[in-house]
């Protein structure tokens, strides 16, 4: 998942209502899913779709609706895009506390240590702390 990316998954749950994921194809980069009713330009509006005024439990909601068809083995880097949206919506302790229960997944830790040197660690800095980059790997 790339900086930003999270905010697919977190869209599409606002979008529920119009479609619903199906399953993930090709190298877990692409979502298959059903539309359930068609959409106006007015149904999708940064307004009608606000992430940004999400609550915890919104955000724990939406990642655990796709739980049921996200690769196991990508899980915990998955939930690395709930504690960018944490982060971002303000939920600065909740997104570290999301981070510290997965950093030590090799993909997940794997994924920090290739963005420390990028511009995403002055967008998460709570997220890019030593405590989690230096952490030693428990898996």
């Amino acid at each position: 998942m790339h900086p930003a990316s999270f905010e697919i998954p977190a869209i599409l749950a606002e979008m529920k209502e119009f479609q619903s994921p199906v399953h993930i194809v090709d190298d877990e980069t692409i979502v298959d899913f059903r539309v359930n009713k068609f959409w106006t330009e007015a149904d999708v509006t940064k307004a009608t779709i606000a992430i940004r005024n999400w609550s915890l439990d919104d955000g724990i909601n939406a990642w655990q609706d796709w739980k049921g068809i996200v690769p196991s083995y990508a899980w915990p880097s998955f939930q690395s895009g709930l504690a960018m949206l944490l982060h971002d919506c303000g939920m600065i302790d909740e997104a570290r506390e999301v981070l510290d229960t997965i950093i030590d997944d090799k993909l997940c830790m794997a994924r920090w240590k290739k963005w420390q040197d990028t511009s995403i660690p002055a967008r998460y800095p709570a997220l890019f702390g030593p405590e989690f980059l230096t952490r030693e790997q428990q898996v």
